[in-house]
């Protein structure tokens, strides 16, 4: 629970913006974040949410460098867990977006039938 508190802390810098990012990274968040993803569904589900925050403000190389695209790709064919999936996809799209256009939009939040 301790770990998991830590990660949503993380979330909340990563989403402030490019400078409280960019500080993340530089710390050494990335490699961290990247053993987060092998513990508990949980656990990945938020540092997914953490380094799609990250690429979002043009960190997309820090992935890249710390080989995290192997080990997401090797998440979704490892695990039948929908919603862990749908986070690993969500940061392999938006460092899709944000490598294309340089940063990424705002999520738009999912909306229900009319």
């Amino acid at each position: 629970s301790v770990s998991h508190a830590a990660l949503a802390g993380l979330l909340h810098v990563a989403r402030a913006g490019p400078a409280y990012a960019h500080a993340l990274v530089v710390a050494g968040a990335v490699p961290r974040l990247a053993r987060c993803l092998t513990r508990d569904s949980a656990s990945c589900m938020i540092a997914c949410d953490v380094l799609a925050a990250a690429v979002c403000h043009g960190h997309v190389q820090a992935l890249i460098d710390g080989d995290l695209f192997t080990l997401l790709f090797s998440i979704i064919h490892a695990t039948s867990a929908t919603a862990v999936n749908a986070h690993v996809a969500y940061v392999v799209w938006r460092a899709c977006l944000a490598a294309d256009v340089g940063t990424c939009p705002a999520p738009t939040p999912a909306r229900g039938p009319d």
